[in-house]
């Protein structure tokens, strides 16, 4: 009897000691990659022509490449519902600040969505899967 109480409570040390590694990975998995070559497909309600390009190159880095090829270097911290952007030198429009974000996939494309703090307006970003 001694042997199947201990067994029992070694069991259900296991389990709870596993539910929360997983429970901890998962929260590492559910932090977006950004990595990658995203368009930024509209600005506050208007429609992007010549989108210029968003690359993250890693995890707090990344840059905008305009059309005309003009550059600009930013880091940027992810927060589980936030994402803030920090230009060096001259900022990129908007984005040198602080947003809630969204990121959705439809199997092809991913699309993440910007809402400034103040909650006027959104910036849509979409980027290949």
């Amino acid at each position: 009897m001694k042997i199947l109480k201990y067994s029992l409570v070694c069991f259900m040390i296991g389990t709870l000691s596993c539910s929360t590694k997983d429970s901890n990975n998962r929260e590492l998995r559910d932090i977006p990659n950004l990595t990658g070559a995203w368009l930024i497909s509209s600005s506050f309600g208007a429609m992007c022509n010549v989108c210029p390009e968003l690359v993250f190159v890693d995890s707090k880095s990344g840059n905008i490449v305009e059309p005309s090829k003009q550059k600009y270097d930013f880091e940027y911290d992810l927060q589980k519902d936030k994402i803030s952007f920090h230009f060096e030198g001259q900022a990129y429009f908007d984005l040198n600040s602080e947003f809630n974000y969204t990121l959705k996939s439809d199997g092809i494309l991913r699309y993440l969505t910007l809402v400034p703090l103040d909650d006027n307006g959104e910036i849509i970003i979409v980027g290949e899967k």
